[in-house]
């Protein structure tokens, strides 16, 4: 027996009538892997979920110091927020005081500059915010924008498939301040595939076949 999947099996003596009634299965799996690791096409790029990954033009930028890498995830997180200044010290720097926060903002803009990187901080009422161009893809914020509850829409689909390969937020990095924020984020992406499993359960087998083994992975004890 040829076997396909857990489930699947082409039993001898193999004829074209088997084949023919596998291969619409075959081809809809392998589309779907081919969608769920899609290079990216933006020359600019910032992966949040799984490993902390911010690229120019497939060139991966080195931060100067650990501390403004992780003021540039802080940020990221709080992206459209303008974060008081003494909120970020205690936040990033519990002992140091607000002079690192200059020094590093400094650094962060320096450093994206160098790359021509179109994100910048900027100084505003006493704290500071990310101005983002529309041309950086960033998969924290399309996660954020999207219509989660549109169960039938690609993009749902494609985003929870992207979060289960990928993995939970900033997750190589150990910041003082990421687990709320890990948590947060592990409990969306679990009621999202919640969603998705009970949409596909009657309109598409073969993606709920998919969808629940993530699940079972991810999130079954």
């Amino acid at each position: 027996a040829l076997k396909l999947d857990e489930s699947e099996y082409l039993l001898k003596p193999i004829t074209h009538e088997s084949i023919e009634s596998i291969s619409p299965k075959i081809l809809k799996r392998n589309t779907m892997l081919k969608q769920f690791n899609a290079p990216v096409e933006k020359a600019y790029s910032i992966q949040c979920f799984g490993s902390f990954n911010v690229s120019a033009a497939a060139q991966v930028i080195k931060w100067p110091t650990r501390k403004v890498e992780e003021l540039f995830a802080y940020l990221l997180v709080h992206s459209g927020c303008i974060l008081n200044k003494w909120r970020i010290a205690e936040d990033i720097w519990p002992t140091k005081g607000i002079n690192n926060i200059y020094n590093s903002v400094y650094l962060l803009n320096k450093t994206l500059k160098e790359f021509d990187f179109p994100i910048s901080v900027v100084n505003l009422n006493e704290g500071y915010k990310l101005e983002i161009d529309d041309s950086v893809q960033i998969d924290l914020l399309a996660f954020n924008q999207h219509n989660l509850e549109d169960s039938a829409s690609k993009v749902t689909l494609e985003l929870a498939n992207y979060i289960s390969l990928r993995g939970p937020l900033f997750y190589d990095k150990d910041y003082a301040w990421i687990t709320l924020y890990r948590e947060q984020y592990t409990i969306k992406h679990q009621k999202l595939l919640d969603n998705l499993l009970t949409h596909y359960q009657t309109t598409d087998p073969i993606i709920h076949e998919g969808l629940l083994k993530d699940y079972q992975t991810l999130y079954d004890d």
